[in-house]
């Protein structure tokens, strides 16, 4: 009986490995661009950090949208939250397109 218990485990398994994490969830530019931010532009950069992490890019979205409205960001600030605001872009659109698990 162990015997058998031991062999079942040792098939390979037909799934293919998960997907390496898209550019979306590298934000370590993004965090870089505001070495010391206001704690509302801390909560948002937090915000877009955890919803690029699990996936929840309209989360992601709406937060980039905000940092985006702020009034006083220099050229390279508007232009991480540019690149990341298409990264996520990009992402709900290749989401939406994959057919549903």
């Amino acid at each position: 009986m162990a015997g058998m218990l031991a062999l079942a485990g040792c098939g390979k398994s037909d799934q293919p490995p998960p997907p390496a994490a898209p550019p979306v969830a590298d934000v370590a530019k993004l965090l870089e661009a505001f070495p010391s931010p206001s704690p509302e532009v801390q909560g948002s950069l937090n915000k877009v950090r955890f919803a690029v992490r699990y996936r929840q890019y309209e989360v992601a979205a709406v937060e980039l949208e905000k940092l985006a409205q702020i009034p006083d960001l220099s050229d390279a600030q508007k232009k991480v939250i540019n690149d990341k605001a298409e990264q996520v872009k990009q992402a709900i659109e290749a989401a939406s397109a994959k057919p549903p698990q």
